[in-house]
């Protein structure tokens, strides 16, 4: 065997690449709808912001925020500022020397939140509106079952969630004069005077607003003979029948006892002897629930 048939011809080892494991996005801090600055969480994300080219917050419809002053803090963290948005389920594309990296949906912005509220309502975060007010009732002093019309603010429009009471006593009739700033209202078959007026509108109420009926007005006293009886007083109204609203009633310095609305402008009481006689029967003192006449 000759010597150049052992010679072996010479072969080029191949060349061999090496690349660094892909980068991933695994989430991202919230940021408030106005913008702010996030934190991306991933790994493989690199040593060196130079190698940074691209940060995108994409939401669903395709729109983005390109992220900017974005800054490689480890190689698992990247700092962003991010513009103002909304909404939540937004993927992030990074893309770091050359090669890019898209995440699940993992970017949201803050959900709003409510803290303060200026009208006086229920609690942190909850609305109420203002409750009705009262400037002006016309006419002031009415006499029962005749309208009176309320006038000022927060009376909304939807009657079935208003209800109007006077001491304590519905109204008969509820309407509408003016939305939100006057109603009617057919006033309670009561007497008095300072009487207690409440709006409630869908639960919200009014406070320290009051409402007198017109004074009765005496036109006519029965005479009676010196030694007293039943008298009949004739007035313009003294309220309904048979109703506690006579409080005090007096023929001259005498009290008149157990006084009886018979009629809605007729009273009867038990007057004493003596006193008409001296009296002549033609005066009388009454109080109808603070309303008084002389």
């Amino acid at each position: 065997m000759s010597y150049n048939s052992l010679q072996s011809t010479a072969v080029a080892s191949p060349v061999l690449y090496f690349k660094y494991a892909s980068t991933t996005i695994t989430s991202a801090t919230s940021i408030a709808t106005a913008g702010g600055r996030t934190t991306i969480t991933g790994t493989n994300l690199g040593p060196d912001t130079a190698n940074l080219h691209l940060v995108e917050i994409r939401n669903t419809t395709g729109v983005y925020h390109t992220g900017t002053n974005c800054a490689i803090t480890s190689h698992t963290t990247i700092e962003c500022d991010v513009g103002a948005g909304i909404g939540t389920g937004h993927t992030i594309r990074v893309q770091i020397a050359g090669e890019s990296a898209i995440s699940g949906t993992v970017f949201n912005y803050i959900a709003p939140a409510i803290n303060t509220e200026t009208d006086a309502g229920t609690g942190t975060g909850k609305f109420s509106y203002a409750p009705p007010s009262v400037s002006q009732i016309v006419p002031m002093n009415q006499l029962p079952g005749e309208n009176i019309t309320i006038k000022d603010n927060s009376f909304g429009d939807e009657l079935s969630l208003i209800s109007i009471s006077i001491g304590g006593t519905p109204c008969s009739y509820v309407g509408p004069v003016t939305p939100h700033t006057e109603l009617i209202c057919t006033t309670p078959q009561i007497l008095g005077a300072n009487k207690s007026l409440s709006i409630v509108v869908n639960g919200v109420q009014n406070v320290n607003d009051v409402f007198s009926y017109t004074a009765p007005e005496v036109h006519n006293v029965t005479h009676l003979p010196a030694s007293g009886g039943v008298a009949t007083i004739k007035v313009a109204v003294f309220g309904p029948v048979n109703g506690s609203q006579v409080t005090l009633f007096k023929l001259g310095n005498s009290t008149c006892t157990y006084p009886n609305i018979t009629e809605v402008n007729t009273i009867k009481c038990h007057a004493s002897p003596m006193h008409l006689a001296k009296y002549g029967g033609t005066y009388a003192d009454v109080d109808l629930a603070g309303g008084r006449t002389d």
